[in-house]
């Protein structure tokens, strides 16, 4: 979990002390199996939000020093736990975990979206419909926006500790902790075994507060990468909505397969074709009047 935020500081502050940190965090974590297994396949009971949070800052000190072994090393690591899950986004909280109980953690769609996210931006542009399906799909399904089946009890008193009251209106908004592919919560598990203390005693749990952050870093990730401008150039990777100083970009998906472009300055502008689209389906058109186009990669 250090080496993001480690990085975040360098880009600020861009001293020597801070780089030396991580660089030696760096061979601490390529010299441990657990992050690195020789044979890329983690072992079952990985945690994948720990591990994916890993892989995005190794992605990125990698995009720094320009060490594409280390990309191409990350993103099979980053594919195994990605294989676990489905192609709407759906990642088991564990690696092969031995149970019938399999969730899905929002902090790990924060970082597979991170890591997807710098693999597209590393070269791997396949990585943006990955994007867009975990978005569109189980991170947005995982916003709670009904909760009437909660129990809520307005007659006890708060404590320190518990609160019944207003529970289905103050928890919209809120983030999975433990959801499945078609429920916000995916079982009533309760680990009385291992997790907290007498007083939780057979609660099922419900949230995770870090989950609750994650989900809108998640969106934030997205929307910060929908697109750029750089050197003249708008480049829209992302067919999703955002307003920038050079354009306003407006999607009709899933209802049409439409993406509008409205330019507020002059500039070139190059658009992703989205995935399940070839280029002899697409049709470009600038004030209603169809226009040729040329096609680099996905782009």
């Amino acid at each position: 979990f250090l080496l993001k935020p480690l990085l975040a500081a360098w880009r600020v502050l861009q001293d020597s002390a801070t780089w030396a940190l991580i660089e030696q965090l760096m061979q601490i974590l390529l010299a441990d199996p657990r992050v690195f297994p020789p044979d890329d396949v983690y072992p079952p009971h990985t945690h994948v939000h720990g591990t994916l949070r890993t892989l995005c800052g190794i992605v990125d000190y990698a995009r720094l020093t320009d060490n594409q072994a280390l990309i191409a090393r990350a993103e099979r690591l980053g594919r195994f736990i990605r294989n676990r899950g489905t192609s709407f986004g759906f990642l088991p909280e564990s690696v092969d975990r031995p149970s019938d109980i399999i969730s899905c953690e929002t902090c790990a769609l924060m970082d597979y979206v991170g890591l997807a996210v710098s693999l597209a931006n590393a070269g791997y542009v396949e990585y943006w419909a990955e994007v867009e399906r975990v978005v569109r799909n189980q991170l947005t399904e995982s916003q709670a926006h009904d909760l009437d089946w909660l129990p809520v009890d307005n007659q006890r008193p708060d404590t320190y500790q518990f609160s019944w009251r207003d529970l289905t209106t103050r928890l919209v908004g809120s983030y999975a902790g433990w959801s499945s592919p078609t429920h916000f919560l995916a079982a009533e598990e309760t680990l009385n075994a291992h997790w907290g203390g007498p007083e939780l005693r057979d609660k099922a749990r419900l949230l995770q507060n870090c989950c609750g952050g994650s989900g809108i870093h998640a969106f934030f990730i997205a929307w910060k990468n929908i697109a750029r401008y750089q050197d003249g150039r708008l480049t829209v990777a992302l067919h999703m909505e955002k307003s920038t100083p050079q354009a306003e970009i407006r999607c009709q998906q899933p209802y049409q397969g439409l993406l509008s472009v409205r330019l507020l300055r002059e500039c070139s502008v190059s658009l992703r074709l989205p995935e399940g689209v070839t280029a002899d389906q697409a049709q470009l058109t600038c004030n209603g009047q169809p226009v040729p186009f040329t096609l680099d990669g996905q782009f």
